[in-house]
């Protein structure tokens, strides 16, 4: 009898990444962090003596990666190879297939890597489970290859890796391989291992069938899905094919965004926001909406370099000069008026200081006004 298969799934490393948003040496830390926690990912895999590694697609951020990024994956592979791990790959739509691509200048690859524009298999006899995958073409990524239903398993157990866009999160509806719920649902596979969303996301969950997007490695930036913490998904698969998973949290360098309406704070109140977050290894993006106080206003300029040592990154980013536009635009009162005149003036400001002096007196203003 068939024993019960083990699995560890992770998509979107992009091994490669620039992080432009963030300072060089900011930047460096963060490819380290990427490799650390991938390679933990892996000892992970290999102390837990797990039967399978799913990679769902973009290993690596662009189509002609440096060498010692292919380096560094190759070894990590190699590792699971040597420990029992069977690797099992998909290219993406950052690290897509085809001929000449990365997949063919670079190999052979640890592992099986699925290249091929449609799906194809390899069935594991003494596990008694099949894999599925195919490789990102992108001349043909608007279509719905789940549609097809070329997947027919000849075993009780399987595994699509697939890389694609899930309709219901209303994007990307025409490209990326997208897909919806219903497609899933009849897909005769027991786990669905999805790249390509960098959230952890689970789109399907049944007792015999799960579709899960494990999210990144590391966060990337610091938009909703780069936010917060990273992890990768930790399953087994029953005799029987029902399937149980968890999450395997990544210690990545965590990425964290704040939104902050200071016309509802006291700085005090600011302060015990911001340092809630305080981590040496949290980046940390502060927006600053709304009319701040004037004790507010005076100490705005002050905060970001009082709490920049309790954070690996901290920035503050001022858009309180933005508030009620549409409303302020046309209203015929003594703010409406004062709000128009000033913005005349910072739009025929013509050196940095002086609009700079305009921002700020338009806050005070403003402030003064509430």
């Amino acid at each position: 009898m068939a024993s019960t298969v083990s699995f560890l799934h992770t998509a979107d490393s992009q091994f490669g990444t620039g992080f432009g948003t963030l300072p060089p040496q900011v930047a460096d830390l963060k490819r380290t962090s990427q490799r650390e926690g991938f390679s933990a990912l892996v000892q992970h895999a290999i102390r837990e003596k797990l039967d399978l590694f799913l990679l769902s697609g973009d290993v690596f951020d662009t189509a002609h990666p440096a060498i010692a990024d292919i380096s560094f994956v190759k070894k990590e592979l190699e590792r699971l190879e040597t420990a029992g791990v069977q690797v099992f790959v998909i290219p993406g739509n950052h690290d897509s297939s085809g001929p000449g691509s990365l997949w063919d200048q670079y190999g052979p690859w640890p592992g099986h890597v699925f290249l091929s524009p449609g799906f194809t298999s390899v069935f594991l006899a003494d596990q008694d489970i099949e894999i599925f995958g195919m490789g990102f073409d992108r001349s043909h990524s608007s279509d719905n290859p789940l549609a097809a239903d070329k997947i027919v398993p000849k075993t009780s157990r399987s595994i699509l890796l697939y890389h694609g866009a899930w309709q219901n999160f209303g994007r990307e509806l025409t490209r990326d391989y997208p897909f919806s719920l219903a497609d899933i649902e009849k897909i005769p596979c027991n786990y669905i291992a999805l790249g390509h969303y960098h959230a952890y996301s689970v789109v399907l969950d049944r007792p015999d069938k799960k579709a899960v997007y494990s999210g990144d490695t590391e966060g990337l930036d610091f938009s909703a899905n780069e936010c917060g913490l990273r992890q990768a998904v930790q399953g087994e698969i029953s005799p029987e094919g029902q399937v149980t998973i968890k999450p395997v949290p990544i210690k990545s360098l965590l990425m964290e965004y704040l939104e902050l309406d200071v016309s509802t704070y006291t700085l005090a109140g600011l302060d015990h926001a911001i340092q809630e977050k305080a981590d040496a290894r949290t980046l940390l993006d502060v927006q600053l909406t709304g009319i701040p106080s004037i004790e507010l206003f005076r100490e705005i300029p002050v905060i970001e370099q009082a709490c920049r040592h309790l954070f690996l990154f901290f920035r503050i980013i001022d858009r309180t000069v933005d508030v009620q536009v549409n409303d302020l635009q046309k209203a015929q009162t003594y703010q409406g008026l004062y709000y128009r005149a000033l913005k005349d003036k910072l739009a025929k400001a013509t050196t940095e200081e002086e609009k700079t002096a305009i921002r700020q007196a338009l806050q005070i203003g403003l402030a003064a006004f509430q």
